[in-house]
């Protein structure tokens, strides 16, 4: 496994006061990149975060004649003066200077123990099937801690659903309920800890993910891609006082872009954004009615085999405080790629 965080580099191009599109709301954004792949104009997004990085470059990524840029900065936008077909990011700081956010090796630090037992009770959104049940199988097999999974299957109608159950180790119960229900989420949180006791980690795995390309996409189809995402994380938070632990599980491509996975790279961008609103609250020692999280991890997770992603999973738990963003890449095909296939982690951690 390589590890890669991030710095900031000049940015030694030519920049200029430029129109942007600024903080957009999703919608806005939407709009603004239907209009320039419909027109064939330039696209400049100005924002504070770089929640919508991987939904810009995957814009880029379809439609590679269009000439696309993100600049994050809370004041000025300052962008290339010849706009040219490609994908750039800018981070303008208070003085006006521009920087480019550059990828460099990084160690992570001597794991520990995982901070779960037996007298944990975790619950797993989309914990029924596929990522979701791999990652809390191998969780409670290295930790023994009790399993409340949350999916959209009734056991009874779907004998996938109700394997995958029957297959997990220790203590688990089961409840459906649709992540962009609050009120479902909430009764369906209430009936796990009447059965398995309160829960004190949170493991965000639930969503949807149906490729197409963003010209095919309606609102209704990125909807319901990030109501779960966003929407479904802050139900399983209004659920559930004060848990220790939280993780969610995003797509890579909602760091770095993918053909035909607009619709998921904006859901996992502002999902990234929502928890770095919350790392921001726990740093700070505010928050709402039961207070934050003290650890918040995201994982922004590629396409490779499940078995070596629930290992790597495993091992960043068990790093003492980690906290931040992991974007986890096969390295074949990238710039910064070893050997073919070994496991690359972005990584921007709370130090």
């Amino acid at each position: 496994m390589r590890c890669f965080g991030e710095r900031l580099v000049p940015f030694d191009e030519p920049v200029e006061e430029s129109r942007a599109v600024v903080e957009p709301s999703p919608g806005e954004l939407l709009a603004a990149a239907r209009g320039a792949v419909a027109e064939g104009r330039p696209l400049l997004v100005a924002a504070r975060t770089d929640a919508y990085a991987g939904f810009l470059r995957t814009l880029w990524l379809e439609h590679p004649e269009l000439a696309v840029a993100l600049v994050m900065t809370n004041g000025r936008v300052l962008a290339p003066e010849r706009p040219v077909p490609g994908y750039h990011e800018l981070v303008v700081d208070e003085r006006g200077g521009t920087w480019r956010r550059e990828s460099v090796p990084v160690e992570l630090p001597a794991e520990g123990r995982i901070p779960l037992d037996s007298g944990d009770v975790v619950l797993v959104s989309g914990g029924g099937k596929g990522f979701g049940h791999e990652c809390a199988k191998a969780l409670a097999g290295a930790t023994g801690a009790r399993l409340a999974l949350l999916g959209r299957s009734e056991p009874d109608d779907d004998p996938l659903l109700a394997a995958a159950l029957a297959d997990l180790p220790g203590e688990h119960a089961y409840e459906p309920a649709d992540l962009g229900d609050s009120a479902a989420v909430a009764r369906a949180v209430r009936a796990l800890e009447g059965r398995l006791g309160r829960v004190t980690a949170i493991v965000h795995a639930g969503g949807v993910n149906r490729p197409a390309r963003f010209t095919e996409l309606t609102d209704g189809e990125i909807a319901l891609h990030v109501a779960p995402r966003v929407g479904g994380l802050d139900a399983l938070l209004a659920a559930v006082e004060r848990p220790r632990l939280v993780v969610t599980f995003g797509s890579v491509a909602g760091r770095y872009g993918k053909a035909g996975a607009a619709h998921v790279a904006l859901a996992t961008g502002l999902m990234r954004e929502r928890l770095g609103e919350l790392r921001t609250e726990a740093l700070s020692g505010e928050g709402g009615r039961d207070g934050v999280p003290t650890r918040l991890l995201t994982v922004e997770w590629g396409d490779e085999d499940a078995t070596g992603h629930c290992a790597l999973l495993l091992r960043l738990l068990a790093v003492p405080d980690l906290a931040g963003t992991f974007s986890v890449r096969a390295a074949s095909g990238h710039e910064e790629a070893g050997p073919a296939h070994e496991p690359l982690v972005s990584a921007k951690m709370r130090t």
